[in-house]
């Protein structure tokens, strides 16, 4: 039994539960390259077309990676924090309440994204990633050229509708993208990178939003962002390929089968195989003779092995269909996916904890510009650093810790992992957050000096990104199936909870004070904390239970996973 994880009462395998020494885990993966690469197990494995994904040259796949992570900075990182420094200034330019204000310069963006996500999501799933990246970079470049052009409010909303359109692919794809051109092996480093890229951009921009709109105006935010979306626009269009593929499903035996096939994935290939080994069933001399008809079927399968595309067929928009499911179908499995508890759990408690950091950024916002502090927006913007600081020290705290911690409990397992190992730091992470929100709200209340609420603010954007990470983590361990349904429903989740915050986080703060509103949403991360301690006792049941009455197959709205896939 796990530590403290208990086993289900019948013998049968869990989904999710690894035994590591016999998987192509991190940990194992990288112990093997750092003697011999050659004894790496590739995951996935690739095919024999040069036109997968996989097999593509490393300098195209890290320069397709790079210019996907300027998309996640430049439309995600930089467009959502944009105004938020400004508030107060920009109210009174466009002469409207301040409540109004917050809710234009974040909650109409992230409704906006929140809105169309699924719908991204599954026309990707189906067509393709390209046309939705270079059509997602359009939208939000002509986003950004009507704000820094917007005359009023009217105009001003407008940008932000179609900045939070653009902004939503790069929420739900980016990560996906790094799967289907990395193996499992190299994806670690990158995924790490982009995450901390994004999350320090989040922060910094508020520090450089704020000097922008005190020094030049809040539309020259939009101006000096401009030729960054511009670039990023023109560099989808011209190098990022499609990265969809119907992977075959002999692609996905274990590395003992794969070892003894000689096909590839072209589908006329495989059948060959087929035809020949049914062919061997039926006449007992050609078992004699297999390796010649091995060398026949190498032999047909480079004949229809497909020629690499050159750079102008890449630039080709569609590329597919990638999914034999119809788009209503795609497009219900995503909610359908919250069904499962275990992906609920995992949804929610991220979602509230995405939310309430940002939430912790726009009260901030509202409340240095008040006395006893009345802060400028500048002034605002540099106080920013608080929880940038925080958000970084979690990064190399995780970094640190949690693989270690991981390991270390596997070990204990006798070398089976368990997705519940991923869960332990989550209470050091809520203890945090509980501590720091708490603390903030009471410092902000009695008007204390700025560097105790700096330091009580970073302690609680500490837990935050402790928490994420470990979310995150279990969710996509437990339920790797549903990887990009849970990234979904995460955006979702976080940005409509995001937009219900901006419409009475004003007028709550005006009737309650700081202290109210910081521990009230203190106590919903407590909440969650039971949940955790129950998941990781239970979990690995419930893993077993679903998967032996799995709703979405049950409901027919589990996607395909034929001898083509996306």
């Amino acid at each position: 039994m796990g530590i403290g994880v208990l086993e289900p009462k019948s013998d049968a395998v869990v989904p999710g539960t690894v035994l590591l020494q016999d998987h192509g885990d991190d940990t194992t993966v990288d112990n093997d390259a750092r003697g011999n690469n050659e004894e790496v197990i590739l995951e996935p494995q690739p095919s024999n077309d040069p036109n997968d994904p996989l097999n593509w040259p490393l300098g195209k796949k890290v320069a397709m990676v790079m210019i996907v992570y300027l998309g996640a900075v430049v439309h995600s990182g930089t467009t959502a924090p944009l105004l938020i420094s400004g508030n107060v200034q920009i109210s009174k330019d466009l002469h409207i309440p301040l409540s109004k204000m917050v809710q234009l310069s974040l909650g109409y963006f992230i409704l906006a994204a929140g809105a169309i996500c699924p719908f991204i999501a599954a026309f990707a799933r189906k067509y393709g990633k390209r046309p939705v990246y270079v059509l997602s970079s359009i939208v939000a470049t002509v986003g950004c050229i009507v704000g820094a052009t917007a005359s009023g409010y009217n105009s001003l909303l407008a940008a932000r509708i179609l900045q939070g359109i653009g902004q939503a692919a790069c929420e739900t794809l980016t990560f996906n993208t790094i799967g289907d051109v990395l193996f499992v092996h190299q994806r670690g480093l990158p995924v790490a990178l982009g995450v901390l890229c994004i999350n320090v951009t989040i922060n910094i921009v508020g520090i450089i939003s704020g000097a922008i709109t005190t020094r030049l105006g809040w539309r020259y935010c939009f101006w000096i962002l401009l030729p960054f979306a511009i670039i990023q626009m023109l560099l989808a269009f011209f190098f990022v390929a499609e990265t969809s593929y119907r992977r075959n499903s002999v692609d996905r035996l274990n590395a003992g089968h794969r070892s003894k096939l000689h096909s590839t994935n072209d589908a006329s290939s495989v059948d060959a195989n087929y035809e020949f080994e049914e062919q061997i069933s039926r006449d007992d001399t050609l078992k004699d003779n297999a390796s010649k008809l091995e060398n026949v079927v190498s032999h047909q399968a480079s004949e229809n092995q497909p020629t690499r595309k050159s750079w102008i067929q890449e630039l080709r928009l569609y590329n597919g269909p990638f999914a034999d499911d119809p788009m209503w179908k795609i497009f219900l499995a995503f909610p359908a996916v919250l069904l499962n508890l275990g992906v609920s759990f995992a949804v929610f408690s991220c979602g509230l904890c995405l939310t309430w950091f940002g939430g912790t950024v726009t009260i901030a916002s509202i409340l240095f510009p008040a006395p006893p502090y009345n802060y400028t927006t500048i002034q605002v913007g540099y106080a920013s650093v608080a929880p940038a600081i925080g958000s970084l020290l979690a990064s190399i705290f995780m970094g640190l810790t949690l693989d270690h911690l991981v390991s270390k409990l596997t070990r204990h397992n006798r070398g089976v992992y368990e997705p519940e190992f991923q869960l332990p730091l989550t209470f050091a992470g809520g203890a945090c957050v509980i501590a720091g929100m708490v603390s903030t709200g009471y410092t902000f209340g009695k008007g204390s000096s700025v560097y105790i609420v700096s330091v009580c603010w970073a302690i609680a954007s500490f837990g935050f990104a402790c928490c994420n990470v470990t979310y995150f983590n279990y969710a996509l361990s437990a339920y790797s199936d549903y990887t990009v349904e849970i990234i979904v429903m995460s955006v979702m989740f976080r940005n409509f909870l995001g937009y219900v915050l901006s419409l009475f986080v004003v007028p709550w703060l005006e009737r309650n004070g700081p202290l109210v509103v910081y521990s009230s949403l203190a106590g919903t991360i407590a909440a969650t904390l039971l949940l955790v301690g129950a998941f990781y006792v239970l979990g690995k049941r419930y893993r077993l239970f679903w998967h032996r009455h799995n709703l979405l197959q049950r409901l027919q709205l589990e996607a395909k996973k034929p001898r083509a896939s996306e």
